[in-house]
Order: structure tokens, then C-alpha cells, then sequence
């Protein structure tokens, strides 16, 4: 009972996140500063190592931030270096968990963050052709469903399976996040499977869409990507 009233927690994550791609993701400024001038992403990138040491800072992560309205991109310089004229920004989380992107014109942003020392559900695997939202939708009442017939004590078994499917469910969720906020606006669509490979490799991400930068403002974005598969 205690696994299933955790995944019916957890499910609140999809059910209000199923079918509505695209969405603008929502930020705090960090000092509300409206003066004008260039822009600033920040934020803490952490994960948990063990029950018995708990967070810690997830050094060298990869954190990308890509300008929206600039032309396509290409697949080689993603990982290597900023190109400020393609509207690409990259650095790397520090020994403390922080990062921080300087010097933006305003705009709007997507921002990927890439885990360094955590990995995906092997069984869950990226399809370029895939309608994420409606899978989402379906994955969503197949583990209410589940969820239902548990409590009610009618399939003890449910329990399991609805976790399972949770689990599965938001990996899903991610991966959608993931084409409409990063491969969509960046890239061509012939490039979506390869870019994905280059990009997320086996390592959990983190998708934030649409961030609107305006003049002199800052923004925090943080990540905590809990657990490694193994």
C-alpha cells in the first residue's frame, strides 16, 4: 500500500502534464532586477548518492542552453563549446552543484540539463515518431486504473505493476519534454534520432521550455535527478 500511494503521489507529475505539450515553463527571478541590460541562468545540480550520504553536487553535469528563433542546428558542436552566434550556450556544474550562464540577450531559451553521475531506465528508449502526449495519456489511466482496483483491494499485484508503469510513465513524460522543447525548435527533423543519441547518451536530463529572459533579469534553475539506475 505504501508503494502505491507513493505512485499515486508521483502521478500528479503526469496528470497535469498529459496532453499539453507545449507548455512555458514557469520561473522565479532571483533579485527581480528590471534594469536593462544582458540576462543570467543559474542554479544548483545535485543528485542522491545513498540513503546513507544522501545529496550530492552532480560535478561536471552538462547544462545547455539554446536560444529559440535562430537557425537549425548542426549535430557537432553541441557538447563541445558555447557558439553564441548560433545561439548556443554550454558550460558545466561546478564542485559546489552550481552553474551559472552569463551575459544573455534577452529572449526565449530552452534549457537542457545532463546528468553526470546518473543513468535512465535502459527499458524505456527515445522514438523520434512517437506522440508522446497521447501515450502519456494512456500510460496515465492505465496506472489510475491500477491504482483504483489496489486500494480497493481487489489485485494485490496492481501495486507493483502500477509503480512499474509509473516509473516507465515518466520516463516517457521526459522524453517528450524533451522532442518538443529541445529537438522541434532546434533541430531539423531528420536529425531528431541522431541528436538524441549525441545529447542525452545514457544519462537522466532534465528539459526546462520556453524560458523568457527579459533585460537585466536572472533566473534559477535547479535539478535534482534522485537516484542512479546502476
Amino acid at each position: 500500500m505504501k508503494d502505491i500511494a507513493s505512485a499515486i503521489g508521483m502521478l500528479s507529475v503526469l496528470l497535469t502534464s498529459v496532453g499539453t505539450f507545449p507548455l512555458d515553463t514557469e520561473v522565479q527571478t532571483v533579485d527581480g532586477s528590471t534594469k536593462v541590460g544582458t540576462c543570467t541562468v543559474r542554479g544548483n545540480v545535485v543528485w542522491q548518492y545513498n540513503r546513507y550520504v544522501g545529496t550530492k553536487a552532480d560535478v561536471g553535469a552538462k547544462v545547455l542552453l539554446l536560444r529559440r528563433f535562430e537557425p537549425k542546428l548542426d549535430l557537432s558542436p553541441l557538447l563541445d563549446k558555447t557558439d553564441r552566434d548560433k545561439g548556443v550556450h554550454v558550460t558545466e556544474v561546478d564542485m559546489l552543484g552550481k552553474y551559472e550562464i552569463n551575459g544573455l540577450p534577452p529572449g526565449s531559451y530552452d534549457l537542457l540539463i545532463l546528468s553526470k553521475n546518473t543513468t535512465r531506465k535502459f527499458t524505456v528508449k527515445f522514438d523520434p515518431l512517437l506522440d508522446y502526449a497521447q501515450h502519456n495519456k494512456r500510460v496515465t489511466e492505465q496506472i489510475v486504473r491500477a491504482a483504483e482496483k489496489t486500494i480497493a483491494g481487489e489485485d494485490s499485484e496492481n501495486s507493483a505493476s502500477a509503480v512499474s508503469d509509473l516509473s516507465d510513465g515518466i520516463e516517457y513524460l521526459n522524453y517528450g519534454m524533451f522532442k518538443d522543447y529541445v529537438l522541434v525548435p532546434h533541430f531539423a527533423e531528420k536529425d531528431y534520432e541522431a541528436a538524441a543519441v549525441v545529447l542525452l547518451r545514457t544519462n537522466k536530463f532534465s528539459v526546462h521550455g520556453k524560458l523568457k529572459l527579459i533585460s537585466g533579469e536572472s533566473l534559477e534553475m535547479n535539478a535534482d535527478f534522485g537516484n542512479t539506475y546502476f
